[in-house]
């Protein structure tokens, strides 16, 4: 049986605690029918989790008025935004090992729960950072050209990032 989580929470979210969720849901719901906006709070590095995917169409749909992240999740989303074409992802990351950390850390890869983050290209190398402030001038500048009030590192991805790449990989290797 297939159901949307609105229904499946009505269903199976009677007493208690579960009840409490299924009620809180109902008036979120109702809250957001009637224009409301929500204040998002992140904790922890949800970037890695790439949650912009769940969050880039609330902000898009002006449900979500504000996010108040940790330093963590910007951390990430600027490793993101210069390496994340060199993760690798770990699989079996529960049953991981020192061992199999020393030999990560051997190959210049950094784990962070199920993936590898390339520490020199994502975090010590200036040209990285280089491009890094390249890119976020150029989405500075489209902001401010398209008037968007909103700065929100995934939405930027999720919408701009794509398009420029490109662009700013061919300019910037052009620069040297």
């Amino acid at each position: 049986m297939c159901m949307d989580v609105n229904k499946f929470i009505e269903y199976h979210y009677k007493h208690f605690n579960a009840g409490a969720l299924a009620e809180c849901s109902k008036s979120l719901q109702e809250f957001l029918e009637k224009d409301g906006r929500m204040l998002i709070t992140l904790a922890g590095a949800m970037s890695t989790a790439e949650i912009g995917r769940s969050l880039a169409p609330a902000i898009r749909s002006q449900k979500i008025h504000a996010i108040c992240c940790t330093g963590a999740n910007l951390e990430e989303d600027l490793f993101n935004l210069v390496a994340k074409s060199s993760y690798e992802k770990i699989k079996d990351w529960r049953n991981w090992t020192a061992e199999d950390d020393k030999e990560l850390q051997k190959r210049g890869l950094n784990r962070v729960t199920d993936v590898a983050i390339p520490e020199e290209e994502a975090i010590r190398n200036p040209l990285c950072l280089l491009k890094l402030v390249i890119k976020l001038k150029l989405v500075q500048r489209s902001l401010k050209i398209k008037k968007i009030q909103v700065f929100f590192l995934h939405l930027l991805q999720a919408e701009l990032f794509p398009q420029l790449i490109e662009e700013i990989s061919v300019s910037f290797y052009q620069q040297l």
